[in-house]
């Protein structure tokens, strides 16, 4: 068996390659300075040990133990902006997709353009499609029969 010594020795190098640079960015990672800026009261905030009794205060290993981040305590049953926009969404992509059952399929991809959603065939005559799994607040996706709409779900 005749081993190929060029290979080998690429292989060696490319190794050592990544361990060194994977050494450098850990030495330059330690060498930063924890950050002590006031952060928005959606972020966590870094605030010295003497003021850790606030609610949702965890010790911070990365940067000793004389440090802490705090972390905001959302209200019981308070939703943010964000999550009242993303719900909101969502209520009007399922009161269109409710009304695309029974629609030819070319009706319904023009119709969901023209007001702004996605479409996306997930199965047609039978034959399943893999399709990613994000989810898209906006996305309508479709089973479809003989070009007709027969079953839909967001996201």
């Amino acid at each position: 068996m005749e081993i190929n010594r060029t290979g080998v020795a690429i292989g060696l190098g490319v190794c050592a390659l990544v361990f060194a640079v994977s050494a450098q960015a850990a030495n330059r990672a330690a060498e930063l300075p924890p950050t002590l800026s006031a952060a928005p009261s959606n972020t966590p905030s870094t605030v010295s040990s003497a003021d850790s009794s606030t609610a949702g205060a965890k010790p911070n290993p990365s940067t000793g133990s004389d440090v802490v981040i705090e972390y905001p305590t959302p209200e019981p049953g308070a939703t943010s902006d964000f999550e009242s926009e993303m719900n909101a969404q969502v209520q009007r992509t399922r009161t269109f997709a409710d009304t695309l059952i029974g629609m030819n399929i070319d009706e319904v991809e023009t119709l969901a353009a023209s007001k702004g959603f996605i479409t996306r065939i997930v199965e047609r005559d039978g034959e399943s499609f893999i399709v990613t799994m994000d989810y898209r607040t906006n996305r309508v996706n479709l089973t479809v029969e003989k070009d007709i709409v027969t079953k839909v779900f967001i996201g």
